[in-house]
């Protein structure tokens, strides 16, 4: 095109380099710092549900059950208990949330220092029914220190693959309003750096959840106590 300004390949590369630089900045920036290296993982030997490799999870263009943007503070900062839903849920998700909360309510009795060391996310993946309100009243019937959260399905399917979690719906047209989703009942376990570091198995009881919680934040104190003493 003539009159027209050219530039060079090595500085288109320059220029496509710069918005990758940015876009990498951007969700580095947003990413607790502890999450920026390679972080400890937990021995199978301390619990059979602990994941061979924790997955990073970014929560970035999703929303709280008060309509605000989800920050890295929700997502980080302490232990959180992880479930994948819907709040037209008939069985599973309902069954989950009161695991939950049963697990929220042993450990405030028990271990009131862990409780409150713990947080609950219940994650909707029905983001076309499940507005920040519903999700709010729904989650908050279980117990309330239940956080819900939605987003777009990019967004939500990102995380999916981030877990290595399915979920598909039936709906069969925009107007479709009854349809079901299939999802995992499995319910994840989020260490402070935003990781998923242990996936719970529904076919576990409750106790055992809480057994196994309690094993993982055991042996993660004492790796916490001993990069304390080598500082």
């Amino acid at each position: 095109m003539q009159g027209g300004r050219t530039i060079s390949f090595w500085q288109l590369l320059a220029l496509i380099g710069a918005g990758a630089l940015t876009a990498i900045f951007a969700l580095y920036s947003w990413l607790e710092p502890g999450l920026r290296g390679a972080g400890w993982r937990i021995p199978a030997e301390v619990s059979h549900s602990a994941l061979a490799t924790p997955a990073s999870l970014n929560f970035q263009g999703l929303v709280n059950h008060d309509g605000a943007p989800v920050g890295r503070e929700e997502l980080t900062g302490k232990w959180r208990l992880l479930f994948l839903g819907y709040t037209y849920c008939p069985d599973i998700c309902p069954t989950a949330l009161n695991d939950m909360a049963s697990l929220m309510n042993s450990l405030s009795k028990s271990h009131p220092d862990l409780a409150r060391d713990t947080g609950l996310i219940f994650l909707s993946v029905d983001p076309d029914r499940d507005t920040p309100a519903r999700l709010k009243e729904y989650a908050s019937y279980f117990h309330p220190e239940i956080r819900g959260m939605v987003g777009p399905m990019d967004r939500l399917q990102a995380i999916g693959r981030s877990l290595g979690a399915f979920f598909a719906s039936s709906k069969k047209s925009p107007e479709d309003k009854e349809y079901a989703v299939v999802h995992p009942a499995n319910i994840y376990l989020v260490d402070p750096q935003g990781r998923a570091c242990a996936r719970f198995s529904n076919q576990l009881t409750i106790a055992d959840v809480e057994k196994e919680y309690l094993k993982i934040r055991a042996w993660a104190g004492k790796q916490d106590e001993a990069k304390g003493k080598a500082k």
